[in-house]
C-alpha cells in the first residue's frame, strides 16, 4: 500500500492542467490513483468548507451515465458551496476552448466569506459521475 503519495508520483497534482489555473497544494487535493471515490472527495470538500453538511442544500442536479439524477451542487450559508464539475462538458466557451479553471473532472468547494477571506479549491478523483450544466 502506498502511503507517501508525493514520493510515489501519486496525488501530487503534477499532471493536472487548466486555463489560468495551477494546482495549489494549500487548497487543492489530488486523490487520483489512490482508490478514493467521488463520495470521499465530496466528504473532504464539505469538511474543507468548515461547515456541517446539514447546513447545505442541493441547488443543482445532474444525470449520470445511466440517466439517474444525482446532486451536483450544494449551497451553504455565507457563500459556502460544494460542486461536481466535468469541465469538458460544462466549461466550454463558444469558440470551443475550455474556460478558466482546472481541465480535469473534480469536486470543487468554496468556504464561507468574501474576497480574501474565502478559499476556493478542487479535489481531484479518478471519476466524477455527473456535472453542473
Amino acid at each position: 500500500m502506498v502511503t507517501d503519495f508525493n514520493n510515489a508520483g501519486v496525488g501530487n497534482g503534477k499532471d493536472l492542467t487548466g486555463n489560468n489555473w495551477k494546482f495549489d497544494p494549500g487548497k487543492d487535493l489530488d486523490l487520483r490513483r489512490t482508490g478514493k471515490t467521488y463520495n470521499d472527495a465530496l466528504d473532504e470538500a464539505f469538511n474543507r468548507t468548515g461547515l456541517p453538511k446539514d447546513q447545505f442544500e442541493v441547488t443543482k442536479w445532474g444525470k449520470d451515465i445511466n440517466g439517474k439524477s444525482i446532486p451536483v451542487e450544494w449551497q451553504g450559508p455565507n457563500g459556502a458551496s460544494v460542486n461536481m464539475d466535468i469541465p469538458e462538458w460544462n466549461n466550454v466557451k463558444t469558440n470551443g476552448t475550455l474556460g478558466e479553471g482546472p481541465s480535469q473532472p473534480h469536486i470543487g468547494y468554496q468556504t464561507p466569506g468574501k474576497g480574501a477571506n474565502r478559499t476556493r479549491g478542487h479535489i481531484f478523483v479518478d471519476g466524477v459521475p455527473a456535472t453542473r450544466r
